[in-house]
């Protein structure tokens, strides 16, 4: 890599296909500092070879250069009529909080583990806070059972965090922003001590740094949630059961919410809590 910088003279690395999921190694040559900046593009495999044709024509063609991406919130959204629509044919008990995110954080600092469907859906292979399921990182205990109810793996991979972009020096060595949770950074000691359940057996987070101007309610989540705790950090896994594709429409996410151990769905405005009895939700309900 030393001599490829040397040879062209770049001094930005732009990492594409399936390998720019390597986290590690991506991680790594930004730490060499050979680059002023290395980025991946956050959505690293075929598809994104469509996109990047589609833009250098529209480039060609326009003599424009695209802004700059900052946010993946590109898929379907849902309106709150179309939302309690579906919670209403499920026949589920739901409110509607005068303020979701506070609601939210109060469920999450009490361990429960939440779903969270709000706006867009994410573009890519990663969760940010569009179709997510979230934890309390300060909680082994609540990472276990978050595996346990969804996804049965091998206890060193790790878990991801989402925190606020204003928050990074707190927990990361050498911060950056990381919007699509494709770089893992040096926990620091306080990470290690306040959210463990979010630092990986090697000491390294890979997280997802939250702007409220493209993520307004999840980082006034984050936020209502270091209020309660301190920790302005969430852990953040994909919103889907074990071999299931990421949930994408309100029936998908009330289906897995029915389905697994979750405790609560936050969805669109309202706030779904399981009771001690399972839901009685039948398949032709949420196929409608």
């Amino acid at each position: 890599m030393a001599e490829f910088k040397r040879a062209t003279g770049l001094r930005t690395l732009c990492v594409s296909g399936g390998v720019g999921l390597n986290v590690k190694m991506v991680s790594r040559l930004r730490r060499m500092d050979l680059f002023d900046q290395v980025w991946t593009f956050p959505i690293p495999n075929g598809s994104g070879l469509a996109i990047g044709a589609a833009v250098a024509h529209w480039s060609a063609i326009t003599g424009k250069r695209p802004a700059p991406l900052d946010h993946l919130y590109l898929g379907p959204a849902y309106r709150d009529d179309e939302i309690e629509h579906q919670l209403r044919q499920c026949g589920l008990d739901y409110r509607r909080p005068d303020d979701l995110p506070e609601a939210t954080a109060e469920l999450l600092a009490g361990g429960k583990v939440v779903g969270w469907f709000q706006g867009r859906m994410e573009g890519g292979g990663r969760s940010l806070g569009g179709r997510s399921i979230l934890a309390d990182p300060r909680s082994i205990t609540a990472r276990e059972r978050v595996n346990a109810a969804l996804q049965f793996r091998e206890y060193w991979r790790p878990f991801c965090p989402s925190l606020t972009a204003e928050s990074t020096a707190r927990y990361l060595a050498r911060p950056a922003a990381a919007p699509f949770m494709m770089l893992a950074f040096d926990a620091t000691d306080l990470a290690r001590r306040t959210v463990p359940a979010v630092v990986h057996v090697d000491g390294t987070m890979r997280v997802q740094t939250v702007e409220a101007a493209t993520a307004p309610r999840y980082h006034a989540l984050l936020e209502a949630f270091e209020r309660k705790t301190g920790a302005p950090v969430l852990l953040n896994r994909p919103f889907n059961a074990s071999g299931e594709p990421l949930v994408c429409t309100p029936a998908d996410a009330i289906r897995c919410f029915a389905a697994t151990g979750l405790d609560a769905l936050a969805i669109g405005a309202f706030l779904v809590e399981k009771p001690r009895a399972p839901l009685a939700v039948r398949p032709d309900d949420v196929l409608r």
